[in-house]
C-alpha cells in the first residue's frame, strides 16, 4: 500500500480528490475580483529598429498588413527609448532620421536590444537572433491595434512608505525587486507607473510597511479565500494538504503538462503571478491548516522576483525555526517535473497542534503590515521571553503585556498597535528591522506550545 506522500490521482474519487475539488470551487468563487484598470490605445504606428536591411524587410511585411512603420537604422548608441504600448518615445536621434513624436509599437532588431529590463513594456518586441520569435512578433503586432485594458495591479500609500524622509534615504526594496523598472525614486517617496507595471507583485511582497499593496486580489480577499478553501478541504479529506502557489500562465501550463496529475495531498492555488503572495500568505496558510507551502518557480519567473522570493522564504524559515517549526515547511519548487515523483509531499510539515484565531483589520494604525494577527490559545510557562533568530536583523518576542515600544526609525517614526493580550493568551510579535529602517511589522504565526 503506497504511503500518503507517494499516492497519485487515480480514476476513483479519493477523499483527497473530493477535498481538492471542494477547495478549488471555493477558490474559484472567492477570488473573483474586479480591480481598477488602465487602458492602452494603439493606432498601429510601429517603430522598427536595427540593421538597415533587416529593419526595412520587416517594415515592408508590416506595411503589407496595414501598419504604419518608421525605420530607424544604425546610430543605436545615441538612441534611448521610453514608454509603453500606445506611447513609445525616442530621444537622442540624429536629425536626418528624426522619427515622429510617438509610436504605439516597437520592433527592435538590434543586438543587443535597446531595452534591457527583465520584463519589457507591453508593445515592445525584441526577437534577437531567434527566427521563430521574429515570426511570432510579426504575427502579433497587427493584433495590437485598438484599445486594451489591463488591471491596475497595485495601490500605494505614501504616508506609510519608508523610502525616505527628512532628507534620509530609507528602504529601497521595491526598487530592487521590480523586474519592469516601473518604480521610480522621487526622493522621499516612490512612484509606480501603472502602464509599465505587469503585476509581478514582488514589490508588495518585499515591502516592510504595507505601503505597496497588491490588489489582484487584495490581501484580505486572498487570505479569506485561502482560509475557506483549506476548511472545505479538511471537512472532506483526513490529511493536511500542501498548498502549491503558482502563476496564471506558465504555472497552469506546467500543471496541465503533468500526465499523472499532482501527488496527493496537494491543493494548487493560482495567482496572477507567484511573486504576488508573500510571507503573510505563506504563514497564514500554515496557520489555517496547510502542512506546508510550495512556490512554483518557472522559466518565466524573472531573476529579480526569484531573488525576492528566495529572501522572503529564507526569512520565513528563520521565523519557523525560531518558533520551533520545521523550516522546510516553506519551499521553492522549480517547474522541472520533479513534483510528479513526490518532491512536493516529501518534506517536513508544520505539526497539526497550531491553535489560531484570526483577525484581519481593514485599516492600519501606523506603518504596520496588513498581515492578519493570529493569537495563540496556549499559555507560555515562565512569562515573556526573547529569542534571537540566527541571522540579524530579526527577533521574535512573546508579549503578555501591551505592545512593543515605538521604534526609533529616523525616516519614519511610528508605534505599533497595542494588542489586547492577556496572561492566558500571549501574542507573538515578530519585529523586522530593515537595514535603514526600524519599522515594526507583525507576523501572523502563533508560537508552538512547548
Amino acid at each position: 500500500m503506497p504511503s500518503a506522500s507517494a499516492r497519485f490521482l487515480l480514476d476513483s474519487p479519493s477523499a483527497h480528490r473530493q477535498g481538492e475539488s471542494a477547495a478549488r470551487a471555493v477558490l474559484a468563487e472567492a477570488l473573483v475580483h474586479h480591480p481598477m484598470s488602465v487602458t492602452y490605445g494603439s493606432r498601429g504606428r510601429v517603430l522598427v529598429l536595427g540593421p538597415e536591411a533587416e529593419a526595412k524587410a520587416a517594415a515592408v511585411r508590416l506595411q503589407d498588413v496595414g501598419l504604419q512603420t518608421h525605420v530607424l537604422a544604425d546610430g543605436r548608441a545615441s538612441v534611448a527609448l521610453q514608454g509603453h504600448l500606445g506611447d513609445f518615445r525616442v530621444v537622442g536621434v540624429h536629425s536626418d532620421q528624426s522619427p515622429p513624436d510617438a509610436f504605439d509599437l516597437v520592433l527592435d532588431l538590434s543586438r543587443p536590444p535597446l531595452l534591457a529590463m527583465e520584463l519589457t513594456p507591453p508593445g515592445y518586441f525584441a526577437p534577437g537572433d531567434d527566427p521563430q520569435r521574429l515570426e511570432d512578433a510579426l504575427a502579433e503586432l497587427p493584433e495590437l491595434v485598438g484599445e486594451f485594458d489591463k488591471p491596475r495591479f497595485f495601490s500605494y500609500d505614501p504616508s506609510i512608505c519608508a523610502h525616505g524622509a527628512r532628507g534620509l534615504t530609507g528602504c529601497t526594496r521595491c526598487l530592487d525587486a521590480c523586474p519592469t523598472l516601473a518604480i521610480q525614486d522621487l526622493g522621499e517617496r516612490i512612484e509606480i507607473d501603472p502602464y509599465l507595471c505587469q503585476g509581478g507583485g514582488s514589490c508588495a511582497t518585499v515591502c516592510p510597511t504595507g505601503a505597496v499593496r497588491y490588489d489582484c486580489p487584495p490581501p484580505s480577499v486572498l487570505l479569506t479565500a485561502l482560509r475557506h478553501a483549506l476548511r472545505a478541504y479538511r471537512e472532506i479529506a483526513p490529511e493536511r494538504p500542501v498548498v502549491l502557489l503558482h502563476g496564471s500562465e506558465a504555472g497552469r501550463a506546467w500543471l496541465d503538462s503533468l500526465a499523472s496529475g499532482l501527488p496527493e495531498p496537494v491543493i494548487p492555488m493560482e495567482l496572477e503571478e507567484v511573486g504576488s503572495a508573500g510571507l503573510e500568505t505563506w504563514l497564514c496558510a500554515l496557520a489555517f491548516g496547510a502542512a506546508s507551502v510550495a512556490l512554483l518557480i518557472t522559466g518565466e519567473t524573472p531573476p529579480s522576483v526569484r531573488r525576492a522570493l528566495a529572501a522572503e522564504v529564507a526569512l520565513g524559515r528563520e521565523l519557523l525555526t525560531a518558533l520551533g517549526y520545521p523550516a522546510q515547511a516553506l519551499r521553492m519548487l522549480e517547474a522541472d517535473g520533479r513534483a510528479a515523483s513526490g518532491v512536493l509531499t516529501g518534506g517536513e510539515e508544520v505539526p497539526a497542534d497550531l491553535p489560531a484565531a484570526v483577525s484581519s483589520p481593514s485599516t492600519r494604525s501606523g506603518p504596520i503590515s496588513t498581515w492578519p494577527w493570529i493569537t495563540s490559545g496556549a499559555t507560555r510557562p515562565g512569562g515573556a521571553s526573547v529569542r534571537r533568530c540566527p541571522r540579524a536583523p530579526l527577533s521574535a518576542q512573546w508579549i503578555s503585556t501591551p505592545a512593543p515600544a515605538p521604534c526609533a526609525c529616523p525616516a519614519l517614526p511610528c508605534a505599533p498597535p497595542k494588542p489586547s493580550t492577556t496572561a492566558a493568551a500571549p501574542r507573538i510579535w515578530i519585529l523586522f528591522r530593515p537595514t535603514a529602517c526600524n519599522v515594526a511589522c507583525a507576523s501572523p504565526l502563533a508560537p508552538r506550545t512547548p
